[in-house]
């Protein structure tokens, strides 16, 4: 089970599910704060998918290296040893 978690699409999977449910209750607050109905489905899926995606791309490891280097670290490759097998299509290069 260990190995199942490690694999960088699951935790993007994770985080792409919470991300879709957090831009969703978001928009449903700030169309409840303006007075229109909570739900209305174009506005609320849309936002939705689109953090949801966001959220994904930052679980898989995709803006680790911006990330470091847009607060100013020094951004470095990892030097992994190259996977093996059927793992190496879900991994990302750039990991902590």
């Amino acid at each position: 089970m260990k190995g199942i978690f490690s694999l960088s699409v699951v935790k993007g999977f994770l985080a792409g599910l919470a991300g879709t449910g957090i831009g969703m209750g978001v928009m449903m607050l700030i169309r409840a704060i303006m007075g229109m109905p909570a739900w209305k489905t174009g506005p609320v899926v849309v936002a939705g998918i689109l953090t949801g995606v966001i959220a994904y791309l930052a679980g898989l490891g995709v803006f680790h290296y911006w990330f470091r280097w847009a607060v100013g670290d020094e951004a470095k490759e990892v030097d992994a040893p190259p996977v093996k097998g059927w793992r190496r299509y879900f991994k990302c290069r750039y990991q902590p």
